[in-house]
């Protein structure tokens, strides 16, 4: 079992988002011969900046994500996710979205 945590802080003045900050936990070897195999569970908190050229009709945009990466072979795992993302772009003309992915990542 693993936990992370992030922060980051920008300036506003040129950037849109100042405060970043991200958390979760992973577990490693869920099922049984599926050792190298990670359960992850995260969510990422975006604030929009005041001073922003854009201007956001939201103060933040939040991501709550759930992903499986699996150990395909020694040199390739695929990990599909999928993610709720609440204000997207901080506007509230968008509806909440579900985002489905897959990212691969190989080791040569």
């Amino acid at each position: 079992i693993g936990a992370f945590f992030r922060y980051g802080y920008a300036c506003s003045l040129k950037n849109d988002i100042t405060h970043f900050c991200s958390f979760g936990c992973q577990y490693q070897g869920l099922f049984c011969g599926r050792d190298d195999d990670v359960l992850g569970l995260g969510f990422a908190y975006g604030a929009f900046s005041d001073s922003a050229d854009v201007t956001y009709t939201e103060d933040c945009e939040k991501v709550t994500e759930l992903y499986y990466s699996a150990q395909v072979t020694e040199w390739l795992n695929l990990s599909p996710s999928v993610q709720y993302v609440t204000n997207p772009g901080g506007s509230n003309a968008a509806s909440d979205a579900i985002v489905m992915g897959l990212r691969a990542g190989m080791v040569f």
